[in-house]
């Protein structure tokens, strides 16, 4: 040892010292220390119970250095996603306010049903950025997809299925078919009137090569269904959403949609 420091090992009144490193697989992180008021050889024992003491305390600061890592990686993970969530909103509200300008003087209700469209879009953004970027629960997919057409209609949307994570594409479209046929219920079906029922179930098909979900929306209790002879925005998107099995049955108490998406 060099004096000075032989200096400051008296001051702090040791005689005997002896230093363990503590160690990980990377490198030297510390060191423990064993030391006497008196002069003192240490026993092999003694040794034997240091190194095993050194070696827990540094196995502890490796696991509390890989977890402040962890933490580190998860904070910056979600201050991407807050980032992403601004931006993607950021991006919503500026189309919105091009499509507004664009399309004032036009065809009110064709606007409203574009905006709409978007702000379902919205929902589905941040809920992806919320829970995950790869998936969500599907639960909480059906719930901001109707949140616009919740008002007033409380108990007569039934919510009924397995707990289903689905991936991300499938989640943003079905958003936006589920947009549809809520829109399309609050205008001329089970919603738009007082006495109508809208029903949401699902299951998983494992019997294809990979996993399908099969949900059905069906009404009942609105006013008798007319098929219009024509599709539109909403039967097209569904249709060219869905997997093969997709399709509507125009039961004259009320409509049914079976949509298959891939899990």
């Amino acid at each position: 040892m060099d004096a000075s420091l032989k200096d400051t090992i008296r001051a702090e009144k040791i005689a005997a010292l002896a230093f363990i490193p503590l160690s990980t697989q990377e490198a030297v992180i510390g060191k423990f220390m064993a030391y006497h008021a008196t002069p003192h050889d240490f026993t092999e024992t003694e040794m034997n119970v240091a190194v095993t003491i050194a070696r827990q305390l540094g196995f502890c600061l490796e696991r509390l250095h890989a977890e402040a890592q962890r933490n580190s990686a998860e904070q910056a993970k979600q201050l991407l996603l807050n980032e992403s969530r601004h931006r993607i909103r950021n991006t919503l509200a500026t189309v919105q306010a091009i499509a507004s300008q664009t399309l004032r003087g036009s065809d009110p209700i064709k606007l409203e049903a574009f905006l709409g469209r978007l702000h379902a879009l919205e929902e589905a953004h941040d809920l992806l950025t919320t829970e995950s970027w790869h998936q969500a629960p599907l639960s909480d997919v059906i719930a901001r997809a109707l949140k616009p057409f919740a008002e007033g209609q409380q108990n007569r949307v039934v919510v009924d299925g397995p707990s289903v994570a689905i991936p991300a594409n499938s989640a943003m479209s079905l958003t936006l078919c589920l947009h549809e046929l809520a829109t399309n219920a609050s205008k001329y079906g089970a919603l738009s009137n007082d006495t109508g029922r809208v029903r949401i179930s699902w299951d998983v098909d494992h019997q294809e090569p990979s996993p399908r979900l099969c949900l059905e929306w069906q009404e009942t209790g609105g006013p008798p269904v007319v098929p219009s002879g024509r599709k539109g925005f909403g039967s097209l998107l569904i249709e060219a959403t869905g997997q093969s099995g997709t399709g509507f049955d125009f039961h004259p108490e009320g409509l049914s949609c079976v949509l298959r998406l891939p899990l």
